[in-house]
């Protein structure tokens, strides 16, 4: 799919509740910036709303900004 196509989808399936665990993992690494930046704000609420707190604290580690 092109980088539009995937946002669009990204967002409708988030919209929908149908993200997966590996799709959000996936998507943190997208060559679209947005859709990285979609994926990296739905983990950390994710992470947020069932208490990992552990994680969200090493969230990024490694990452390149």
């Amino acid at each position: 799919l092109c980088s539009c196509c995937r946002e669009y989808a990204v967002t409708e399936l988030s919209k929908r509740r149908l993200l997966t665990k590996e799709m959000i993992e996936e998507c943190r690494y997208d060559s679209n910036h947005s859709i990285s930046e979609y994926a990296d704000r739905y983990y950390r609420s994710f992470l947020s709303a069932f208490g990992y707190a552990s994680r969200l604290e090493s969230f990024g580690e490694g990452m390149e900004l």
